[in-house]
């Protein structure tokens, strides 16, 4: 409740939003984590939401979505092509899809 509240005070507050997003996921409320951190990053300006879309990036990865946590990496590198957190993920979901290389 509280973090809803800031966020509402706040405007867009990325603290407040990564930290509802993490507390939901950690109650494996996943589908309300995902809907938080989507709102964040449609708020804010751009290249300030990268923080969050690597949230939702590992938030979609944990709840069986690849192809969508992919194509949030994918935007993440399109604004910081030397990202290294998108990279390693964008690696990991390659790995997973051919595990014999």
């Amino acid at each position: 409740r509280h973090y809803r509240t800031a966020m509402e005070i706040g405007g867009v507050a990325t603290g407040a939003h990564l930290n509802l997003a993490l507390l939901l996921a950690a109650t494996n409320r996943l589908d309300e984590a995902e809907k938080v951190l989507r709102e964040a990053i449609a708020a804010m300006a751009q290249p300030g939401a990268q923080q969050l879309r690597l949230q939702l990036a590992r938030l979609l990865l944990g709840s069986g979505k690849p192809e969508e946590a992919k194509t949030v990496l994918e935007t993440v590198l399109q604004l910081d092509p030397d990202n290294a957190d998108a990279k390693a993920g964008l690696e990991a979901i390659a790995k997973a899809n051919n595990p014999t290389e």
